[in-house]
Formats: C-alpha cells, sequence, structure tokens
C-alpha cells in the first residue's frame, strides 16, 4: 500500500490534479501528517460534513480558533458560499464508493475514534 501511495502521488503533476478518489483516502494521509506531528494538542481533524449550516461552521471556527489560541471576535457571516450539485449521487454510485472506502473509512475510525466510524452523511440518493 506505501508503494502504491507513493507512486500515485508521484504520478500527480500538481497538488491541485490530485484524483477524486485519493483525496478520500484520508487515513492514508493522516498518517503521514501524524508521523511528522503526533497527535495531541498539536492537530485537530475535523468533519466537513459538521460544517453543512451556519451553525456548524460557527462551531468548527471556534474549535480552531480554540485550538490554535485566539478569540472569536471577527467571525463575520454576512457572505455565504453554498456549494450545491447538480444533482444527487445515484444509488449504484454510491454504493461503489462506500464498498471502496469502507476498509478505509475503517481504519480511519480506529485512527481518529468512534465519530469517524461512519463519515459520511446519510443523504439521500437517486
Amino acid at each position: 500500500e506505501a508503494n502504491a501511495w507513493k507512486a500515485y502521488v508521484s504520478s500527480l503533476t500538481e497538488v491541485s490534479t490530485m484524483g477524486f478518489i485519493g483525496r478520500g483516502m484520508y487515513e492514508i494521509q493522516l498518517r503521514h501528517w501524524i508521523r511528522c506531528f503526533p497527535r495531541g494538542d498539536r492537530m485537530l481533524v475535523l468533519q466537513a460534513e459538521t460544517m453543512g449550516n451556519e451553525i456548524g461552521t460557527r462551531t468548527a471556527l471556534k474549535q480552531v480558533l480554540d485550538h490554535i489560541g485566539l478569540d472569536d471576535n471577527h467571525s463575520d457571516f454576512s457572505e455565504k458560499f453554498v456549494a450545491s450539485y447538480k444533482a444527487p449521487m445515484k444509488n449504484h454510485t454510491r454504493l461503489l464508493l462506500e464498498t471502496f472506502y469502507k476498509p478505509y473509512n475503517k481504519r480511519l475510525s480506529n485512527l481518529l475514534g468512534a465519530k469517524w466510524n461512519d463519515p459520511w452523511p446519510a443523504i439521500m440518493s437517486v
């Protein structure tokens, strides 16, 4: 796996071109970071899914600011960017992705704890 990951990463010409499949392999990526920055007070990992509304985003921002020791007195939420997909994910596509990512998500849970047991939100598919 380590050799396959290195080959995959080295095949990418720019960071922005990193494939969608590889970007979803969070456990592999975090494992490399944790080797350099042992877990504990130095690393904060958040779930993007919790930021799907203003309350979740404010909560995540507070966690980040608390983590780095800054006060939350400059948060302006007057401008909002809301991304959306053109269509819901098809059930077949979701099943393929869930099957592929299942072992990686299990390892992510082992690495980060139970709240990461199922990192995919329960969204409607077609």
